[in-house]
């Protein structure tokens, strides 16, 4: 699959994304047990047969009167947790969407419906190699030609915890555990950011792996991500107080660690200024902070006098 350019323009982020709208297959399904017609999109180099047997496995599943009811209920979206899609010895995650107002009926009409957002922006992020689970596909249920339900498939993380159950435990990390969490957790938002991708509510949808002696960081979900919601300054300022929630006591060498890998991953050194006011970050924290997570993170001398 193709990559995208490592610093894409504004403009640029914008035509990718609608291009990625367009390019996504679609195959077409038998009617649902209950008479609604079908389809299913597919990424490029999406595999047909395995999206085919995780829609089969769904299925099966709504046979039952529980799960059934148990989607019936839902009024606007929700993952499904305990609704396990299971297709060559591989777990796919489930997201439910349900079109029942007139509202979300006649967003369906439109060209940016959510789950048809979510499902691109997977796309276009995955196909960046961005930290994204691998989309599988989204299957879509239309009634007199209204999109009225879709369900979106994708690879579920193993071994991933929600960023901010995570966080609760982070007294029991070492101090240079906890410098190196920061200093990779900068480096993926920034990475996030760079490629154009923004939604309010980013914190709420981070997974996090343990891998070694560091961290994998995972981002789901972006339904209010649209293709003209790019991460500015003004955004970034709302986006990156939420990684320091007051209820944890976070040291000011982990902010000028996030900050420094945050601004160096970003390409933004001239956002440092506001960016540590924000974060309440001094400026004597900086050096010891970079000499605390450069054993952990070896870079160029060059680097290290940036950050520094």
């Amino acid at each position: 699959m193709k990559n995208y350019p490592a610093y894409p323009s504004i403009a640029g982020v914008f035509l990718t994304k609608v291009l990625t709208h367009f390019r996504p297959q679609r195959l077409r399904l038998p009617l649902s047990h209950d008479g609604y017609s079908r389809n299913l999109l597919l990424p490029v180099a999406g595999q047909s047969e395995i999206a085919c047997a995780a829609v089969d496995s769904l299925d099966r599943a709504c046979r039952a009167p529980k799960v059934r009811e148990k989607l019936r209920r839902i009024c606007k979206r929700q993952a499904v947790q305990d609704l396990r899609i299971s297709v060559q010895d591989k777990e796919y995650f489930a997201k439910y969407y349900n079109y029942k107002d007139i509202p979300r009926i006649l967003e369906g009409l439109g060209w940016f419906a959510d789950a048809e957002r979510n499902f691109h922006n997977h796309c276009y992020l995955h196909a960046a190699s961005l930290p994204v689970p691998r989309p599988l596909g989204l299957l879509r249920e239309y009634s007199h030609g209204l999109l009225r339900r879709a369900m979106l498939f994708t690879e579920r993380i193993e071994g991933a915890t929600d960023f901010k159950q995570f966080i609760v435990g982070l007294e029991t990390l070492s101090a240079r555990q906890r410098l190196r969490f920061y200093t990779e957790l900068g480096k993926a938002l920034g990475r996030l950011h760079r490629f154009g991708a923004y939604t309010e509510d980013t914190d709420k949808n981070l997974m996090v792996r343990a891998k070694g002696e560091g961290f994998e960081f995972f981002f789901i979900d972006f339904d209010n991500s649209y293709p003209w919601r790019v991460a500015t300054l003004r955004r970034t300022l709302k986006s990156v107080g939420k990684y320091f929630p007051r209820k944890i006591n976070h040291r000011q060498e982990e902010r000028q660690a996030f900050l420094d890998s945050y601004l160096r991953e970003r390409g933004k050194p001239a956002w440092r200024a506001i960016l540590s006011e924000r974060l309440n970050v001094s400026p004597s924290s900086t050096s010891s902070a970079v000499m605390q997570t450069a054993p952990d993170a070896p870079e160029s001398a060059e680097k290290q006098r940036e950050a520094a």
